[in-house]
């Protein structure tokens, strides 16, 4: 149930039952270590890293102490992606490898598909993008064996990161669009406001700031709506693009001082609030650029509409 709700967006919930389930299960260290990796899981859609890593980090210990490597290799994908969130690209792609390594070793697919999507995230945050486009087309190819729809939509949508970078934005914008209405389907409301996001990105592109900005906005709603605080604050610093672009320099300078300055920001808010801020940084005098992000940086999301 924890897992499920997981994966619909229903933090509060997943994290109440997960939170049971390790009470239940403390005599079995291979379910405590699985509760461990999912609420580690929660707590990076809630912002939450430090936690995330805690919880991912103590999810590994109890695993390699019981020696089952199922488990190892589950818990060593959720400290991975901790690890990721919080900007530790190369932890997190030596967390990933082992993992593979693994999955090799038992001939798992699935959690080959998983492996192989944390190596390409690794790879794509430090911009080696023929790694992370190889890295995606082989964890596609381990989905399909096994018929891990999800993992493989989610290797499309990961594909249209790789596109946007080469500046490909009408390939991103499909790949983006793929995985979009495949997480509607499904009811992954992080999902689909995580895939409005970079829909957003592919539009803004293509040149179309209005479509970008309509997506922006609808990304937020959604995010907010779910809890899902770090693709809120994503929207947020795209928003803030296309605002200082339109000539409100203030106001996005605003928004660029409560996005990567927000308690739940992470590394990938980070990296999609810097073009906006190296925009309003050579257009603002730099007294007054704190002064409107100081004023950004008080605020909470929902004060933000």
């Amino acid at each position: 149930m924890g897992e499920s709700c997981e994966k619909l967006s229903e933090f509060s919930a997943a994290r109440s039952h997960l939170e049971r389930a390790l009470e239940l299960a403390k005599e079995h260290v291979e379910l405590v270590s699985a509760a461990l990796s999912l609420l580690s899981r929660v707590m990076i859609s809630c912002g939450d890293l430090e936690e995330a890593q805690r919880l991912a980090e103590q999810g590994l210990a109890l695993a390699r102490d019981a020696g089952i490597p199922a488990v190892i290799r589950n818990a060593l994908v959720a400290l991975g992606c901790a690890r990721f969130f919080r900007g530790h690209y190369l932890g997190a792609a030596a967390c990933a490898e082992e993992a593979r390594d693994l999955a090799e070793e038992a001939a798992d697919h699935y959690d080959m598909a998983r492996a192989l999507i944390l190596m390409g995230n690794a790879a794509l945050a430090r911009s080696d993008l023929d790694a992370a486009a190889r890295h995606y087309g082989d964890a596609m190819k381990e989905a399909e064996e096994v018929g891990a729809s999800y993992q493989r939509s989610m290797c499309e949508g990961n594909l249209g990161d790789v596109y946007l970078r080469q500046g490909r934005f009408e390939a991103a914008l499909r790949s983006f669009e793929m995985d979009l209405d495949f997480v509607s389907k499904v009811g992954d409301r992080a999902g689909v406001a995580l895939d409005l996001v970079n829909v957003a990105h592919a539009h803004h592109g293509l040149g179309n700031a209005e479509a970008a900005l309509h997506h922006f906005e609808k990304a937020f709603e959604e995010a907010l709506a779910v809890g899902a605080s770090w693709v809120a604050l994503s929207a947020l610093a795209g928003k803030a693009g296309i605002i200082g672009e339109r000539g409100d320099l203030l106001e996005a300078a605003r928004l660029l001082g409560l996005a990567p300055r927000h308690p739940m920001s992470n590394a990938e808010v980070a990296r999609d609030a810097q073009p906006a801020l190296d925009f309003v940084r050579t257009r603002l005098p730099p007294d007054v650029l704190e002064e409107a992000m100081q004023r950004g940086a008080k605020l909470s999301l929902r004060d933000v509409r």
